[in-house]
């Protein structure tokens, strides 16, 4: 099981690198959009494309290493009134019935949207016309990535509650 664990947490560590990698770009890219546009008053058409595609695509693939570094939001003013392990308890059960359910059903529909996606050879609606499809499919992906990392919170948690360490 650790072994299955430790898989999944480098699988969301690749993510957060990725991201990171991403997130290079993605200034990159403004920069020489607000560069061409103001230095050289000529703006670059696929500048916002690329930005919105690149945001979109680091905020849905960090979702998983997010989740490793356990830096979602909380609501901190109701679980630091509670014990340890009644926060374990309700992580589990607020997982198990809300935030795994959920992240399933948006999985499928994202496979579907994806799908679709790439049937139809999306593109932006205006020029330089990029493809859409490989960013409608990380919605999948991102969120695949995050189910797993909630699992194996939720294993981790139940191994924490019977004292032992996973």
């Amino acid at each position: 099981m650790k072994a299955i664990l430790r898989l999944i947490d480098r699988f969301s560590l690749i993510s957060g690198k990725v991201s990171a990698f991403a997130l290079i770009v993605l200034i990159v890219v403004v920069n020489l959009g607000v560069i061409a546009r103001k230095v050289f008053n000529t703006p670059i058409a696929w500048n916002f494309d690329i930005s919105y595609m690149l945001w979109g695509f680091l905020f849905i693939i960090a979702s998983a290493w997010t989740m490793l570094r356990g830096e979602h939001v909380r609501i901190d003013v109701l679980t630091s009134r509670l014990s340890n392990r009644t926060n374990l308890i309700l992580d589990i059960v607020l997982y198990l019935t809300i935030c795994i359910p959920t992240l399933i059903i948006i999985f499928l529909k994202g496979v579907d949207f994806a799908y679709r996606s790439w049937c139809l050879k999306e593109l932006t609606p205006s020029p330089p016309y990029l493809p859409l499809y490989p960013l409608k499919t990380t919605i999948p992906v991102g969120i695949f990535l995050l189910l797993l990392q909630v699992i194996a919170k939720v294993i981790r948690d139940f191994g924490k509650l019977l004292g032992r360490e996973l």
